[in-house]
């Protein structure tokens, strides 16, 4: 059964919803993009923006601090020099004037929160209850490596009170991207607005080295570690800690949204376990590298993947070795990760008669929305594929 994220013990108490809150002082924004701006015209947003300054302001601080926020374990590896050159120009006085003044204006309405994945976005809303508004960056369904960048994020980023990133560099392929165009100091890597949920999360699979040969390599670790809700604990702690930093008069708020959400996946968790336990020992192809947590939380057993390496697509020659393979080590189940062409997953399937298990690496690529159901979903699918199959 799944368990609708409307419905669940962790929503927050209307009643909440009728409380003021204070919210913490206005900040200096910059205009945005218009509101319609064409497809892939964040070059030409970026340089309107530029225009409109003057040189002499004192830079924003970007390191950790008590009042800056904790140090980031995701976008900061990759850099954004840029984005901190451009934001040390003052605004001219009326655009601030006008901005404070807006901002003033609005200081009841909701936390803006911008999720890079809707894993972090759901979390971000069950901890926030009423007290956030949250949108979703990503898609269910794409990979997350490869989300497209688009303008209208941007001006979404620009308007944001926080951004919200699953972390370890997962977004390195959108995040730096729309930070750079938003041109919104409070999200930068460093400052309060910028919420990591990998900063507790232990990372699998970090490289000792980093050689373009092995493919698309992570540096900072294997940043999947959302498919196992013992990590996904971790990563609501540093989400409500966050949202505390970013309004700390909604403090008591956050940690009890924090304190249901945990306790639901606490409950959750030991069921997961009953639930999962067909799949201790079973032996998997995937076609990403990207089960480690899984495969470590529920004892299944990764053989190899389609791709040669991370991010690179397979051979002739690669698949007839993974066929020998599978034949070999009597391999019954394939995982296709649902944003990856299922061609080759069936063909494989096949020629060894396994069988291709859907599973989805961000929540809500099954149907189910919500963290938790998207948890249960994967672990249904795996486990019913494992009865059909036979696997030992």
């Amino acid at each position: 059964m799944h368990t609708s994220r409307r419905s669940s013990p962790v929503a927050s108490p209307s009643a909440r919803a009728s409380t003021t809150r204070s919210r913490p002082k206005a900040r200096q924004t910059v205009p945005g993009p218009p509101p319609h701006s064409s497809h892939g015209s964040l070059r030409s947003f970026n340089a309107s923006v530029s225009s409109s300054t003057t040189a002499g302001a004192t830079s924003r601080p970007t390191s950790a601090s008590r009042s800056s926020g904790p140090r980031s374990s995701g976008v900061t590896a990759m850099a954004l020099p840029s984005v901190s050159r451009r934001l040390r120009h003052p605004f001219p006085f009326a655009i601030l004037a006008i901005a404070l003044s807006l901002s003033t204006g609005v200081a009841s309405a909701k936390l803006r929160v911008v999720a890079s994945t809707p894993d972090v976005a759901d979390m971000a809303r069950q901890i926030g209850g009423d007290r956030v508004s949250v949108v979703t960056i990503a898609n269910p369904r794409q990979d997350p490596h490869k989300v497209p960048v688009r303008p209208s994020f941007a001006t979404r980023l620009h308007r944001a009170d926080a951004l919200v990133v699953q972390g370890l560099g997962l977004e390195h392929a959108f995040i730096p991207a729309l930070i750079e165009g938003a041109r919104n100091g409070n999200i930068l890597p460093g400052a309060p607005g910028y919420i990591d949920a990998s900063l507790y999360v232990k990372p699998l699979q970090v490289p000792s080295s980093q050689n373009r040969s092995q493919g698309e390599l992570h540096p900072l670790g294997n940043p999947h570690f959302n498919l196992d809700p013992v990590q996904g604990k971790r990563m609501a702690r540093a989400i409500a800690e966050g949202l505390e930093r970013v309004d700390p008069s909604g403090a008591d708020d956050y940690r009890e949204g924090l304190e249901r959400f945990t306790t639901l996946l606490d409950e959750k968790i030991e069921e997961w376990a009953r639930l999962a336990e067909p799949l201790r020992g079973v032996k998997v192809v995937s076609y990403h590298n990207d089960l480690i947590y899984l495969a470590n939380r529920y004892g299944l057993l990764q053989v190899g993947t389609i791709e040669i390496k991370p991010g690179i697509q397979p051979t002739p020659g690669h698949l007839e070795n993974l066929l020998r393979l599978m034949k070999r080590e009597n391999v019954k189940i394939i995982i296709r990760e649902i944003s990856y062409d299922p061609g080759v997953a069936r063909s494989l399937a096949e020629r060894t008669g396994a069988r291709v298990v859907p599973l989805a690496v961000m929540a809500g690529g099954l149907g189910p929305e919500g963290y938790v159901d998207s948890i249960q979903a994967n672990l249904e699918a795996l486990v019913g594929a494992v009865a059909e199959s036979g696997s030992p």
